[in-house]
């Protein structure tokens, strides 16, 4: 599995894929979208350091840039449920919210959706 991301709309190197191990030990599959801003100043760092396999987002770049960035927000968001990576609306939303200044976005898919493992479950 590569680091392909979903349609976001991005440029490349602009979306992160990585996946999340619950306390049940269930791969939830997430990426993170670089703003706008961010990118085309980093842009040249993030070609010469490509992520090609799923890992540790902790020690990926563009989580370097957000951890050290003093003005980041982080908008965290569930993907919708559907068996693929892009959604009509979708790629105008990220597109939208990456466009603001220091804003990043991390999005997750559900339990058996998209590459997660397990399956959808409800906790009472």
């Amino acid at each position: 599995m590569t680091s392909a991301g979903p349609s976001t709309g991005a440029s490349g190197g602009q979306v992160t894929s990585f996946i999340l191990i619950t306390s049940d030990d269930e791969r939830i599959y997430g990426w993170h979208i670089l703003p706008l801003d961010v990118y085309e100043r980093c842009a040249a760092p993030l070609a010469a350091n490509p992520v090609r396999e799923l890992g540790n987002f902790n020690k990926m770049l563009a989580c370097k840039l957000m951890i050290e960035d003093a003005e980041f927000k982080a908008i965290v968001n569930s993907h919708i449920n559907a068996s693929h990576n892009s959604q009509m609306g979708c790629s105008a939303t990220y597109k939208l919210l990456t466009s603001l200044p220091n804003t990043y976005v991390l999005t997750l898919a559900y339990r058996g959706f998209v590459h997660s493992t397990g399956s959808p479950r409800k906790v009472a």
